[in-house]
């Protein structure tokens, strides 16, 4: 789930939503509310807000970035008793890329590790993976493509919905996102595709892949 509701653009939350209620005359927001509960659901509900805001270099200062950061650092580790998990998920869903950067720097500055870090001591479960998918896609989203194109095929059998949707999502970038696979992991996307997937499946998503990452 998280992987189609998070780390998505204003414009893509828009049409996301747009195009369910056209097909299912629904209210994509209120079910995943009415669906998803505890951490993993506020994430959910956040990203689908299509809140982010646009970089704007008087108000996404440095100083402003050091104070986010350790809004952060007191709403997780720096907190005595239990987190603040709503104050967590904000700075990370509303931030543009740019400046989620720039927090990021300044808590690893203060603090001596990543928010990546940071949300896998605080988070568990669907609740870790949506923050660090969201996380992933706004600090380095050809990595997180990469990683998330190996969980589709890791274990017991493949799973075809997420290989499918995430190759034809990320089309364009498959080249980016092929070279950093590489080097999470030593092989192409093409080398995971043959050995993982057979038959009719495996030849037509060779061909998704060759079409704008030809196979060296």
């Amino acid at each position: 789930m998280y992987s189609i509701v998070c780390g998505r653009s204003n414009e893509e939350i828009d049409f996301l939503k747009k195009t369910y209620y056209k097909t299912f005359t629904g209210d994509l927001s209120k079910l995943v509310g009415n669906e998803i509960g505890g951490d993993f659901g506020r994430i959910a509900s956040a990203c689908l807000q299509g809140a982010e805001e646009p970089f704007d270099r008087d108000y996404h200062t440095l100083e402003k970035a050091k104070e986010d950061a350790e809004i952060l650092w007191k709403a997780g580790q720096g907190r005595w008793f239990g987190n603040d998990e709503k104050a967590m998920i904000k700075i990370v869903v509303m931030s543009p890329p740019k400046y989620l950067k720039m927090v990021s720097d300044a808590y690893a500055e203060k603090h001596g590790y990543t928010l990546f870090k940071a949300f896998e001591k605080e988070l568990s479960g669907n609740a870790e993976g949506a923050a660090l998918y969201t996380l992933g896609m706004k600090l380095k989203p050809y990595q997180t493509v990469a990683e998330l194109i190996k969980k589709a095929c890791a274990g017991l059998g493949t799973n075809e919905l997420l290989l499918t949707t995430t190759l034809i999502r990320f089309q364009d970038v498959l080249g980016q996102v092929n070279l950093a696979h590489m080097e999470l992991f030593g092989k192409t996307i093409h080398e995971r595709i043959r050995h993982e997937c057979s038959g009719k499946y495996k030849t037509l998503l060779m061909a998704v892949v060759n079409k704008v990452c030809p196979e060296q």
